[in-house]
């Protein structure tokens, strides 16, 4: 992910996974990604980032790791049962998501039940780069001539020069 800024990233990946989550649970399954438990219409999902942490790898190279949290709201009273079948689904369809333009693979699944709420937990990781915000220019000039035998003869000469 070249020169993708940290929100993007977010937002990118969030926006995949609720398409994932659309692919296979179709229109039954309200799909949030803001919080909201007014008016709440059983089933549904509330998509959230959960922790994001980038790393330095190897000079400009970074690993940015995103941790999401996926909540459900079962509809029957067989909760255990319901959220159990639900986060067999989620582990296959979160498994692979796309997500600009790039192929992610989820890590780290798990999930756990509280409150009669599954908690569905999913890392995606990958590599940004870090560019340089600003080139900072300077003009050079320069005097190339001979000993007075006329063969070379350059007067001034302007080159930009990008310093690193």
């Amino acid at each position: 992910q070249k020169g993708k800024g940290v929100s993007k990233i977010s937002g990118e990946l969030i926006d995949a996974i609720k398409a994932a989550l659309e692919a296979e649970f179709g229109d039954t399954y309200e799909i949030h990604t803001m919080e909201t438990e007014q008016d709440l219409k059983k089933p549904c999902f509330f998509i959230a980032t959960e922790r994001t942490e980038m790393k330095l790898f190897f000079g400009k190279k970074y690993l940015w790791k995103s941790l999401f949290c996926i909540r459900y709201f079962p509809q029957t009273e067989e909760e255990q049962q319901e959220c159990h079948g639900i986060a067999e689904r989620l582990m296959r369809c979160l498994e692979y998501v796309a997500a600009g333009g790039d192929l992610m693979r989820g890590s780290g699944m798990s999930c756990r039940i509280e409150s009669g709420i599954l908690l569905f937990f999913v890392s995606y990781d990958s590599f940004v780069y870090r560019r340089d915000e600003t080139a900072v220019m300077e003009d050079l000039e320069t005097r190339i001539g001979t000993g007075g035998d006329g063969i070379v003869s350059q007067e001034k000469e302007k080159l930009s020069v990008q310093k690193n």
